[in-house]
């Protein structure tokens, strides 16, 4: 079970975020969600996927797949 002060913190925050005004547009939502799931892809690091951002991280994994499959095609043969 969580502590006490940890759910008076949780509902704290939940009523901060339901006090905040909704977007006034289905296009102004999707382009706030679009700028943050763009944030959170290129320019934020993860501690999970050793402080690199996840677009990073999908390229070197696939670069590393792709040695993996067809030797001789690591990332020096893959940049020229």
């Amino acid at each position: 079970m969580g502590a006490p002060a940890g759910s008076i913190d949780l509902a704290g925050r939940l009523t901060t975020r339901l006090q905040r005004p909704a977007a006034p547009r289905v296009d102004d939502a999707r382009a706030k969600i679009s700028a943050r799931r763009t944030h959170q892809n290129e320019s934020r690091p993860h501690s999970a996927l050793d402080w690199a951002t996840p677009t990073e991280f999908a390229r070197r994994y696939s670069l590393q797949v792709t040695s993996a499959i067809l030797p001789g095609t690591g990332s020096a043969s893959l940049a020229a």
